[in-house]
């Protein structure tokens, strides 16, 4: 009698926790759909949407690109998951298929992990996209900044060694390099910083944002050294 009861327990658990996987997504859904209601425009929005991914189908990757920037962009106007969560789903079903995947639909992949807080997927995205455009440095930047702003586990080392890795593929570099300047003085690591906005200043000697810089941060080493401050790790 009690393994029988045992089993039933076990059975009904089973079930409960069928239904709340099967609950959220409706859930999800439900307040997407309350998000929208009365908003004509967000209403014009979702049909044209539901119309167009009806046509992929035709297995373009610009008609891919299109279809989940509008559910994206339901997702951005109305902060609901589920319009993010078809974005991606998008996205994905692209990648899946050698003849519609791109580096921009890996990309855009990672930008809907990252703002669902799944950062690990969106680490794998990120890194298919770098794979396929090695030499775009829009590739590496929005897993730069998951990492400085959004990934808390991710330490100092963790990010200037993206940074470097981006520096070590990419053919012009003068982005990645003010951002990696600006990120080595927000952690205190002034003269690293320095040295590359003065390695920038001799490619771009036109550039009075990069004089300023250069005197500012001169300034405040000059600063540290007086004050005894110490570095930060």
């Amino acid at each position: 009698a009690f393994l029988k009861k045992y089993r039933i327990g076990l059975f009904v658990l089973a079930l409960i926790v069928a239904g709340s996987f099967a609950f959220t997504p409706f859930m999800e859904w439900r307040n997407a759909m309350s998000a929208i209601k009365g908003d004509e425009t967000l209403q014009t929005g979702y049909n044209k949407v539901l119309a167009d991914s009806k046509k992929l189908s035709e297995q373009t990757p610009e008609l891919y690109v299109s279809v989940g920037f509008q559910w994206k962009t339901l997702g951005d106007k109305t902060a609901q998951p589920y319009f993010y969560k078809k974005a991606l789903s998008v996205y994905r079903t692209a990648n899946a298929n050698e003849k519609t995947r791109s580096a921009l639909l890996h990309l855009n992949a990672g930008n809907m992990y990252r703002t669902l807080k799944d950062y690990p997927k969106a680490e794998m995205e990120y890194g298919e996209a770098m794979k396929m455009a090695p030499g775009d440095d829009t590739m590496y930047r929005p897993q730069i900044e998951m990492y400085r702003y959004d990934w808390k586990e991710k330490k100092s080392e963790d990010i200037l060694r993206l940074f470097d890795h981006a520096l070590g593929l990419l053919l012009f570099t003068s982005n990645i390099q003010l951002e990696k300047a600006s990120y080595l003085e927000e952690i205190g690591r002034l003269d690293e910083s320095l040295r590359i906005y003065q390695s920038l200043r001799v490619t771009y000697p036109d550039q009075t944002g990069l004089i300023d810089k250069i005197q500012t941060l001169k300034y405040k080493i000059e600063q540290r050294e007086q004050n005894k401050l110490p570095l930060k790790k």
